[in-house]
């Protein structure tokens, strides 16, 4: 924040601290490197913070006992969940039927089975018309554009288009946000999953890497440049 603002040319100045930071004339190298030093102090006490956690979490594990919040789902709900998935429903539909959430349903149920069901395998299609290298393609979409996965039977064509009309975004170490979109066989498992929705509607992205419940600014500006009003509650396009 203190770099932030200055680029702006806002300098920070303490008024209690030992350390004297004032970091409004840029000509001051004591006042610069003070606030070099804080930026290293915060650093260290974050990677302390963090080789503490880890540890308190490897411990927990190890004698057998449940880290993290409480759970508030149920197997009943878990099995029910599956138990549709496998009938060939819809996130949507299981999320209607059991006030699940997206992203606890893609952090509990297992990836699917890419192994084909007992429906009829899909006709062979009639070869396509010869295009020109020049002219737009068109897209394949039951192809996974993460790892290329197609569905090979007519009962997995719904639930796989439903998967990848959902948008992740992974957020990197250096802050970057990147946009994927997963089918079953790819999805992101074992990991903290927030899911963004609107507050109209519902609809919105699944972020991973998320280390609080606070919207990294790389997220504010990807819903902002897609119409989102992020001012108060988040309200997507079609509701703003």
């Amino acid at each position: 924040m203190i770099h932030d603002l200055h680029e702006r040319g806002v300098g920070v100045r303490n008024l209690a601290d030992p350390i004297r930071i004032d970091s409004a004339d840029p000509d001051d190298p004591m006042a610069q490197l003070a606030v070099v030093l804080l930026a290293l102090f915060g650093q260290m006490e974050r990677t302390y913070s963090l080789e503490r956690a880890a540890h308190a979490r490897a411990v927990a594990t190890a004698k057998g006992r449940r880290i993290g919040r409480p759970s508030v789902v149920s197997e009943a709900q878990l099995a029910y969940a599956s138990q549709l998935r496998d009938a060939g429903a819809t996130v949507a539909e299981i999320v209607a039927k059991t006030k699940l959430t997206r992203s606890t349903l893609y952090r509990h149920l297992p990836p699917r089975s890419a192994d084909p069901l007992t429906a009829a395998p899909l006709p062979t299609p009639a070869p396509a018309p010869t295009v020109p290298d020049t002219a737009d393609r068109p897209k394949d979409r039951l192809e996974c554009p993460t790892c290329g996965y197609r569905p090979s039977t007519r009962r997995e064509m719904i639930p796989h288009l439903d998967d990848l009309d959902t948008v992740w975004l992974h957020l990197a170490g250096d802050g970057q946000v990147r946009e994927q979109r997963h089918c079953a066989q790819c999805q992101p498992h074992g990991v903290e999953i927030v899911e963004v929705g609107c507050w109209r509607c519902g609809a919105g992205p699944l972020v991973t890497g998320l280390v609080d419940e606070q919207l990294p600014s790389a997220v504010v500006r990807w819903l902002e440049q897609r119409g989102w009003d992020t001012a108060a509650d988040l309200v997507c396009g079609n509701h703003g």
